[in-house]
């Protein structure tokens, strides 16, 4: 099992329409587990699970880029999304 998550900040300006995008995204791509941090505003993260290392690397590579689904992301977050992969040990 692997995982790619990506991590980022909204904008105050920008946060309704990203909660809009968040559910959309939600209900296109239910495999997403999308998180909100408690003790910084405007901190995300999505996990986005893979069967394989290259698929999670796709993924990544994929959000870095700003590609779908993430093309609207870019905007918001001034084209700054940190993105890794990982493989799970346990």
């Amino acid at each position: 099992m692997y995982a790619c998550m990506m991590e980022y900040r909204i904008e105050d300006k920008h946060r309704e329409e990203y909660l809009d995008w968040l559910r959309q995204l939600a209900e296109t791509h239910p495999q997403a587990i999308l998180y909100e941090g408690t003790d910084q505003h405007g901190l995300f993260v999505e996990v986005w699970p893979a069967s394989t290392a290259e698929e999670a690397q796709r993924i990544q590579d994929a959000a870095r880029a700003g590609a779908a689904p993430w093309r609207e992301l870019t905007v918001w977050t001034g084209g700054k999304i940190n993105a890794w992969s990982f493989r799970r040990l346990t």
